[in-house]
């Protein structure tokens, strides 16, 4: 399958269904259960790509340059007006399939968006306890929220950034 026939496999599947083919998976000597995040780890789950947990700064920048291109995407969205199509039914209104896609847009050869998205998915798993943006995130990648939830946060960070006059992607330095 390429990379789009993936995603949109992905998208047409229920996360239960999803669950069904996902186990656990032995990483760094724990048991990491992937059926937590079944559309993110439907799509690594079967890579050549070994996962790393990355540092606290790589992941934020990333989540946070996500969710900037999900709030740019979903503004330009709602300004077409487009009344034929409803949001919940296009695939990239599925957050982890937005996730995905972003990365394969920013990376483009298919290991390095391997590599990227289960080091994005193990480095949430690991620190989600720790710091509460990341559990966040975690549950809009465990799709505990809905698109009108997610695009609600978003609006909400947005407001907040400009109230503030600050840039939540660059308070995390310019690691990458």
């Amino acid at each position: 399958l390429t990379p789009l026939e993936k995603l949109k496999r992905l998208a047409a599947s229920t996360p239960e269904e999803l669950t069904k083919s996902l186990g656990t998976k032995a990483i760094d000597g724990k048991e990491f259960d992937m059926t937590e995040y079944p559309r993110i780890a439907s799509y690594v789950a079967n890579t050549a790509a070994v996962p790393k947990k990355r540092a606290l700064t790589w992941v934020m920048k990333l989540i946070e340059e996500i969710y900037d291109a999900r709030y740019t995407h979903d503004i330009t969205d709602l300004q077409k007006e487009d009344a034929s199509t409803d949001p919940a039914e296009r695939d990239s209104a599925i957050f982890p399939i937005f996730v995905l896609d972003h990365i394969s847009k920013r990376y483009g050869l298919q290991k390095l968006v391997d590599q990227t998205a289960w080091d994005l998915l193990y480095t949430v798993h690991c620190l989600r306890k720790n710091h509460l943006e990341i559990e966040i995130f975690a549950q809009f990648l465990q799709e505990w929220y809905d698109p009108d939830d997610l695009l609600f946060f978003m609006y909400l960070r947005s407001v907040i950034q400009k109230l503030l006059n600050v840039s939540f992607k660059n308070r995390w330095g310019s690691e990458s």
